[in-house]
């Protein structure tokens, strides 16, 4: 007769979340095995254990947000900082004077970027992580699904529009209109009442990638095109097969195509004033286009380089220690002013690199990756992270930077 083998499993090895999972898991199990009868208890039983676990989870973030203010003010550069609530995957910065406009999926909070002073927190039903854009009289919130008017002051809603479908949105400031893009047709919205004012049909689909005084600058199909807001017509096109991006850069437009050539294109007429080739090389993933020059972020996210006038000689490299790698939120432009660039890392660091020679001029530790764009005004920082911390850190360390001295959660 063979011997039954008996096993057993050190569950010490395990981590206190894997250790949880099996007790869940366990329990679920063994409900399903009773009596109905049985199984109401056991219900209520796991509506107990639900309630633990969130109240551990409360209780945890709280931790986590309490280490992170001890982090913070440990630093010479800190200004401020309040909490969201919870944990925030996603968030836009909007800096409009010395108020700030803070969006976190359905909530708008505006506050006093220079005191730190809340002043209203508004909540927008049926929202995503859409932009956030900045108008003379109103902030918008764009979505695939509907786009709203807020207003800066109140933070009411003063108008909503339902345009199902929109593959782009942008604001032009010199018009106060808000151009969308859907298939081939483009509107224009007025900012401050959400009517329409302006609308453009053309015999292809048309992708809109930016607006410029009376300028609308889009592709359709392997074809860049201009168009005059005033007059609804096609001031020039300029064919290139493969174009990847196009960037505002004084009253030129930069375009970069996917051979690694830049051109400067005169926005009025589409001359050529500037062609450029880049050296192809697989560890360059992506371009960014600051007051400097060109910034070149690496394969894996290890560094980044400063194009010189020959695009493919940096004028100089920096790499991340420790094995950090460079952290951009998706959709998030990396915040640069006109000496600096300011760089985090998915390790939690927030680093300011000069512009001229690629030297690290300070570091802050913003206890977890930032998710939001970084928005500067001022002199002052203004990032929101993981954990859910709105924080305002001094970029100069310059007289006249006042220090939020309200610290309570918000």
């Amino acid at each position: 007769m063979s011997k039954i083998k008996s096993w057993s499993y050190n569950m010490n090895t395990l981590s206190n979340t894997t250790r949880r999972f099996y007790l869940v898991v366990t329990i679920l199990f063994c409900v399903s095995l009773l009596p109905a009868k049985s199984q109401e208890n056991s219900n209520t039983m796991l509506k107990l254990i639900k309630s633990h676990y969130n109240l551990r989870a409360r209780v945890l973030h709280v931790e986590k947000v309490n280490e992170a203010r001890w982090v913070f003010s440990n630093n010479e550069r800190y200004v401020g900082h309040f909490n969201l609530s919870g944990r925030t995957e996603s968030s836009n910065l909007v800096l409009s004077n010395d108020t700030m406009f803070v969006s976190k999926r359905d909530t708008i909070i505006c506050f006093n970027g220079k005191t730190g002073e809340k002043y209203w927190v508004e909540k927008y039903k049926n929202r995503s992580n859409g932009e956030m854009l900045n108008t003379k009289s109103n902030i918008i919130l764009t979505d695939y699904r509907a786009f709203k008017g807020i207003c800066k002051r109140t933070g009411k809603l003063v108008w909503t529009t339902e345009e199902y479908n929109i593959r782009t949105s942008k604001y032009n400031k010199q018009k106060d209109f808000l151009f969308l893009s859907k298939d081939s047709t483009t509107v224009g919205l007025d900012a401050a009442s959400g009517e329409k004012k302006w609308e453009y049909k053309s015999s292809m689909p048309f992708y809109l990638l930016m607006t410029q005084n009376d300028f609308l600058i889009g592709k359709s199909k392997d074809t860049l095109l201009c168009i005059s807001i005033n007059s609804k017509k096609i001031i020039w096109k300029y064919k290139e097969e493969y174009f990847d991006s196009v960037t505002a850069c004084g009253d030129n437009i930069v375009v970069r195509n996917r051979n690694d050539s830049i051109l400067k294109l005169n926005i009025e007429n589409g001359n050529i004033l500037s062609k450029e080739f880049m050296k192809y090389d697989r560890n360059w993933i992506d371009i960014i286009l600051t007051q400097k020059g060109y910034v070149k972020k690496r394969m894996g996210q290890k560094g980044i380089s400063l194009a010189g006038k020959k695009l493919d000689k940096p004028k100089w490299t920096y790499e991340f220690p420790n094995n950090e790698t460079l952290n951009v939120p998706i959709n998030k432009p990396i915040g640069s002013d006109e000496k600096n660039l300011y760089i985090s890392t998915e390790q939690g660091k927030l680093r300011a690199i000069n512009l001229k020679n690629g030297k690290m001029l300070w570091e802050f530790d913003t206890y977890s990756h930032v998710t939001s764009n970084i928005v500067i005004g001022d002199g002052v920082l203004y990032l929101v992270n993981v954990t859910g911390q709105v924080i305002a850190i001094d970029a100069n360390l310059k007289d006249g930077v006042q220090k939020w001295t309200n610290f309570r959660d918000r």
